[in-house]
């Protein structure tokens, strides 16, 4: 083989390797990117975990008002003069 030859194939074999790391690499960024997105999700749930859990407990409490003025409301229109 003479060396232009050579020097083609070396020019093919690298061009190849250049396109089979740039195609390797596009999915490589496209996971990492879903990554990062997941983990964004996880601390958006989080929070909204957080606010459902706190919202609960003010609800369960406004409720546990309402079943007190109602009760304290039937009882005084018992006691009416």
């Amino acid at each position: 083989m003479d060396n232009a030859k050579i020097e083609a194939r070396l020019d093919q074999i690298t061009n190849m390797l250049t396109e089979l790391i740039r195609i390797v690499g596009n999915p490589n960024a496209a996971v990492e990117g879903l990554r990062k997105d997941v983990d964004e999700l996880k601390s958006d749930m989080k929070e909204v975990k957080q606010t459902l859990k706190e919202h609960t407990e003010k609800l369960d409490y406004v409720l546990f008002k309402i079943a007190t003025h109602d009760a304290d409301i039937f009882n005084l229109k018992r006691v009416k003069p």
